[in-house]
């Protein structure tokens, strides 16, 4: 336990300028579309890169920069980071892609959210229909309402807005009604137990069903397997992302990609049945 709390704290120490010295990156996960094997985006991640300890994850340095107050200004760099990138690659290519990119709960708390992203789509020249931010299902839980009212501003900014992680928490049927989703993105912990016939499979089904009944786009993050994207398929989510396509892959090597077309082989497409809900 001293070992942890003595980690902490140092890691904590070492956030406060780590920004300042260019320790933190982004890596990009494509996400496909589950029909046609083509890359319809990204989700940007954030790394970090410590120059004794090596990669830090994400699940270790958030909590402790959120706790710090670090989380905020980090996750307005990431943003401006991404929407950078991304422009960047529809100037030099045909590519439309979205790039997807998680908001903390520090930024959904911040009033200077709004302005923030304004100014990150102005800086950039990005469209905003390009940009995809994902608020937690849980972050949305904690503050409802105001997060609502957030999500409403951002929506008549023209961006588009996912729910992250669902299935993790017990955000109400009222409340995703009135949040102005257009994208639920399917927790991995949700997607890795649909291979059993039992709860995990229920779930799922239940998730994706209450997607197309919102007329929502349904994205299954952590797809390792092929019998998971048969599943999916068959039970009609329309998008996915996971190592099955793709790990996260840095900035250069996604250039790559977009330059080779951005698709899955359509060999590995070829034993999927089609659901109830496929995507035209």
């Amino acid at each position: 336990m001293n070992d942890i709390l003595l980690r902490q704290s140092e890691l904590k120490a070492d956030l406060r300028d780590a920004l300042a010295r260019a320790e933190f990156e982004l890596v990009y996960q494509p996400v496909m579309n589950l029909w046609t094997g083509a890359m319809i985006g990204v989700e940007a991640l954030l790394r970090w890169r410590h120059p004794t300890r090596g990669t830090v994850s994400p699940d270790e340095f958030v909590p402790l920069a959120e706790e710090i107050g670090e989380m905020t200004q980090l996750g307005y760099w990431a943003l401006r980071e991404a929407c950078r990138h991304i422009a960047h690659l529809h100037c030099r290519t045909v590519s439309a892609l979205q790039i997807a990119i998680n908001l903390s709960i520090g930024q959904l708390q911040s009033p200077d959210l709004i302005s923030s992203i304004s100014a990150a789509l102005e800086e950039t020249g990005l469209r905003p229909a390009a940009l995809v931010l994902e608020i937690a299902e849980t972050a949305i839980m904690q503050a409802p309402e105001s997060t609502i009212d957030q999500a409403q501003a951002l929506k008549a900014m023209g961006l588009r807005l996912a729910i992250d992680d669902f299935g993790t928490g017990q955000l109400s049927a009222e409340h995703i009604r009135r949040f102005p989703a257009d994208i639920l993105k399917i927790d991995k912990s949700v997607v890795d137990g649909i291979g059993t016939q039992g709860e995990g499979l229920a779930l799922t089904t239940s998730l994706i069903d209450l997607a197309a009944t919102l007329k929502l786009r349904s994205v299954a993050e952590g797809i390792e397997r092929m019998e998971q994207l048969d599943r999916l398929r068959e039970l009609g989510c329309d998008f996915g992302q996971g190592y099955l396509f793709s790990a996260a892959v840095e900035a250069h090597q996604l250039d790559w990609l977009v330059s080779q077309g951005g698709r899955w082989p359509r060999n590995h497409l070829s034993s999927g049945t089609p659901g109830n809900h496929r995507p035209a």
